[in-house]
């Protein structure tokens, strides 16, 4: 005789006096065949199958517990649909592209996830054709995302951190703005414009030509900060017992263009004149007009096998006087302040 327990798991009920065979029913010669049938349903939990996937790939379809997916990459829209609580552990074989959906496919980080073969997923059936994929574990060890976001962080609490260092790391300080922050203090921030802002000194250490490549026009640009505020330095030290200094070049390219000048520019006319004071040879002007004259200085104690050359926009006219008694002025009180 045929069974009275329903085949299917799904078709079985939580409430027991809904379950076959009914309180009436005579059990005798089809007891064993109850018996078979159950031990049937209880075995598909932990039996393996595999479906063919597609837009609607029906889970619901299968009676055994793993489900490895077979054919080309699908884009994944449904599961099916079976009672809820029924659960599905899935082995993807392509890159079947799961699609998001708030109700009846829910994705962890509600985004869509791209399989791989190998990967391995389990969704749980919330009734009426819903589904919730609970666990999703890459075959690469990987996060489900390729991707991963994080909170803003502060400075004393970054968002990237150390197990060890919980005050050190990287987080966001505005829009557009990284910054690192060590020990709870931040060091430096890196803004959209690949601006870099230390809040110390910032050294950049080696034994090797550090070389700044700009592109075409481009500038280097020492500004201090605020208004009223004292401009910076470019030093140029050599190391400890070198009798020799270091020297600033403005090398022609390649095609012989002629070499610019380093200049000094008043921001705005009514500003004041720069001045300087020589403290070595005086080689002599090599170049440029009475108003924007060109002038080599070499360090007194070494020969002019160096040195810095700069053509000053400050240095003109009425300051200087004419281009012939400014040379004498020069040559007989180098340290006159102009």
């Amino acid at each position: 005789m045929a069974a009275d327990v329903k085949t299917h798991l799904y078709e079985w009920s939580t409430t027991e006096s809904s379950n076959l065979p009914v309180g009436s029913t005579v059990v005798s010669t089809n007891l064993d065949d109850n018996l078979r049938m159950i031990q049937k349903v209880v075995r598909d939990l932990s039996a393996p199958t595999t479906l063919a996937a597609g837009t609607s790939t029906d889970l619901g379809s299968k009676d055994e517990t793993f489900i490895t997916l077979t054919g080309s990459a699908a884009t994944v829209t449904a599961l099916g649909t079976v009672s809820a609580g029924i659960y599905k552990w899935v082995i993807f074989n392509a890159a079947h592209v799961l699609t998001h959906n708030a109700t009846s496919l829910i994705l962890p980080s509600a985004a869509n996830i791209t399989a791989a073969s190998g990967d391995v997923a389990c969704f749980v059936s919330l009734g009426s054709g819903n589904w919730r994929c609970v666990s999703y574990t890459r075959a690469s060890g990987n996060n489900v995302l390729n991707a991963s976001t994080f909170g803003d962080g502060t400075v004393g609490a970054p968002s990237i951190t150390f197990a060890a260092d919980l005050d050190t790391g990287l987080y966001r300080s505005g829009t557009n703005t990284v910054n690192v922050a060590a020990g709870g203090a931040s060091v430096a921030s890196f803004a959209a414009a690949v601006g870099i802002t230390p809040t110390t000194t910032f050294t950049v250490s080696g034994g090797t030509t550090i070389t700044l490549t700009p592109g075409e026009g481009g500038a280097l640009t020492i500004n201090p900060l605020g208004t009223g505020v004292t401009g910076g330095d470019i030093n140029l030290i050599s190391g400890a017992g070198s009798t020799t200094g270091g020297t600033v070049k403005l090398q022609a390219g390649a095609g012989g263009i002629t070499s610019g000048n380093i200049d000094f520019w008043r921001n705005i006319t009514t500003s004041p004149r720069y001045g300087s004071r020589p403290r070595g040879i005086l080689v002599g002007i090599s170049g440029g007009s009475a108003e924007y004259p060109t002038i080599t200085l070499v360090a007194a104690h070494h020969r002019p096998s160096s040195g810095l050359i700069w053509r000053s926009r400050s240095l003109s006219g009425p300051h200087l006087g004419p281009r012939q008694s400014w040379l004498t002025s020069i040559r007989t009180t180098q340290r006159r302040r102009w």
